[in-house]
């Protein structure tokens, strides 16, 4: 049992972060698909705190409901994505317009993406160990 340890910690690490990467996927594809619309404008381009080499946009916009609201994207890269002033096509939450995001395929789906490499990475391992660990073990059976 104790030379599963790896492989079950790998597969089930990577499992969980499968579904990390689904519940990002899920909410942004909703949010595209039942969000609302709008255009923002770029009032402040922020470093992301401990990472001064990353920058944030925070866009301001008007609802639907004609509340303006102001939000920080979770996405950051370097080069700064807009500049102060830009327009930006923005998708929100229509119950909660302060849960927004620049309508863009980085902004949206980056988190789903990194957290689908990492699953695959882990359950590629754990497979990787599961497939040698049986190798190992047909190996050293005594053979008829």
């Amino acid at each position: 049992m104790k030379k599963f340890i790896p492989t079950i910690f790998f597969i089930t690490l990577g499992l969980v972060a499968l579904v990390w990467a689904y519940s990002f996927y899920a909410k942004a594809t909703n949010l595209v698909q039942n969000g609302g619309k709008a255009t923002g404008t770029v009032t402040l381009v922020m470093g992301v705190p401990g990472n001064r080499r990353t920058y944030r946009p925070i866009i301001d916009f008007t609802a639907a409901d004609g509340s303006t609201v102001k939000f920080t994207s979770d996405f950051a890269e370097n080069p700064p994505q807009f500049q102060v002033g830009d327009k930006a096509e923005v998708v929100y939450d229509k119950n909660n317009p302060k849960d927004a995001e620049v309508n863009q395929w980085p902004n949206l789906y980056y988190h789903a993406f990194t957290a689908s490499v990492i699953a695959m990475i882990l359950l590629c391992f754990g497979i990787l160990d599961l497939t040698i660990g049986i190798k190992l073990r047909s190996k050293k059976s005594p053979s008829k």
